[in-house]
């Protein structure tokens, strides 16, 4: 019989409602006229971002402009919070530069008391971007956490890399900035690219627009090379940050990142784990329509590369003619679409979240899991231990001061029984456990050479 398996407890070092006709239109209009107008009453001064009084001149506008443009330049100041205020610098000015939207702006602020941006209603949004762009701003404006491209090369590293990125590309007094940008999704990456700071700038983005650098502003999603530019339109003017998701949910490779299950075998094949392959989590995303795209299944597979198993199904696609679901579909009883199914192939436990939110939650309770928490009924995964598994668990934000980690031989992975059975002892020991502080992993000692030797000699004793 199969040597049983062993437990090995390490130190670490460090602990660490409805209206009709035109008095319906006018009704809405009034009350999206109130809305952006008291969404304008608490947004930055654009004087005092410059440093000028508001009886400033064009010149000293523009001279105001230059110093803190200077000041706060990315490639001369490397404080975090830089590039975020040149970005300010650059929409004070803009608004400031130009006459009628500094008249507007000098019109809300004598409104409110405490200042305000431009009087969004008579703002509009056109091929020329945004003219007012303070809708849904907070205390100060948010811009979203973008990165400004300052280079040519900066641009081309940010096309080329394996990231998602949403390059911003616009001229000085015409731009998209606004609070969609910080409403873009997670996997997105933000980029702010002036054709007018650089001639190298305008130069790259014209040569990967083929030639055509075309009018700014307009938007551009880029991943390994592959481009997709575009403008946004009117009617996603209360819905831009939408928009761009949708945009980029059909620009990228979904199904690199997404394994596509589409029958009751493909089911069962992706959640086993034959001797020898991952006994990763599996997580599987139960849709109704088979071309659904996601992107909470895929911000999903792109946070838990490594640690996770993420796949998608369509429900339909493993159920026969009547809707009845299909023979290994039909273990999980589910009730209800969607649905996400977590399935622990080192101990065949299995557990569902259910539900309209069933998507949006599902990261949240896998990173849970694997942090040793129960916030599943059914389940309570131990991790097999590796470079990847150790990095993502142990690291400053959750120090590990002791590690338990189950061992077992090639020999004993063979027989299922047994070791189901020692991973669910382990597994309810590891619960009891529940150090803040310690980590429970799973080894197999025929893939770890080093640790085979080290659990032999402590089989021995001392010499």
């Amino acid at each position: 019989s199969p040597p049983a398996p062993a437990v090995l407890m390490t130190g670490q070092n460090g602990r660490s409602p409805v209206l009709f006709g035109r008095v319906g239109r006018l009704a809405v209009a009034f009350a999206c006229k109130l809305v952006l107008l008291a969404v304008s009453a608490s947004a930055v001064d654009h004087y005092a971002v410059l440093g000028i009084a508001q009886q400033a001149t064009q010149a000293e506008v523009k001279k105001g402009y230059k110093q803190m443009a200077l000041k706060y330049h990315p490639d001369k100041n490397q404080d975090p919070d830089a590039q975020m205020k040149f970005i300010e610098v650059q929409k004070a000015y803009d608004v400031l530069s130009d006459p009628p939207r500094r008249k507007r702006y000098d019109r809300s602020r004598s409104f409110y008391s405490n200042g305000g941006d431009e009087d969004m209603s008579e703002g509009s949004f056109g091929r020329r971007g945004f003219s007012g762009s303070s809708w849904g701003r907070s205390e100060t404006p948010d811009h979203g956490a973008g990165t400004v491209l300052s280079s040519a090369e900066e641009v081309m590293a940010v096309v080329q890399g394996g990231d998602i990125w949403l390059l911003h590309v616009y001229v000085d007094k015409h731009a998209f900035f606004g609070v969609w940008m910080a409403q873009l999704p997670p996997w997105i990456k933000l980029g702010h690219v002036n054709l007018e700071r650089s001639d190298d700038l305008a130069t790259v983005i014209q040569e990967l627009q083929g030639g055509n650098l075309g009018s700014a502003p307009f938007l551009m999603l880029c991943e390994r090379g592959r481009l997709k530019s575009f403008v946004p339109h009117q009617s996603m003017f209360f819905g831009l940050a939408s928009a761009v998701a949708s945009e980029a949910m059909a620009f990228v490779d979904y199904w690199s990142k997404v394994h596509l299950l589409q029958s009751d075998d493909d089911l069962r094949r992706f959640v086993a784990a034959p001797l020898g392959s991952s006994p990763r989590i599996r997580v599987v995303f139960i849709v109704s329509d088979p071309d659904e795209r996601q992107g909470d299944v895929f911000q999903t597979a792109l946070k838990m590369k490594g640690q996770a198993h993420v796949a998608q199904i369509c429900y339909y696609d493993a159920a026969d003619e009547l809707g009845r679901p299909d023979d290994f579909m039909s273990h999980f009883q589910l009730q209800h679409l969607p649905t996400v199914l977590f399935y622990d192939p080192s101990t065949g436990s299995w557990d569902t979240l259910e539900g309209r939110y069933a998507f949006k939650r599902a990261l949240q309770v896998l990173e849970k899991l694997l942090y040793g928490r129960r916030v599943l009924p059914n389940m309570f995964p131990v991790q097999e231990l590796d470079v990847e598994s150790y990095a993502w668990r142990c690291n400053a934000d959750h120090p590990c001061d002791w590690l338990l980690v189950l061992a077992t031989t090639a020999a004993m992975e063979t027989n299922a029984g047994e070791l189901v059975k020692a991973m669910g002892l382990f597994s309810q020991a590891c619960e009891a456990m529940a150090f803040s502080f310690a980590a429970c992993f799973w080894l197999r000692l025929g893939r770890a050479p080093n640790w085979a030797a080290l659990v032999e000699r402590h089989r021995r004793g001392p010499p």
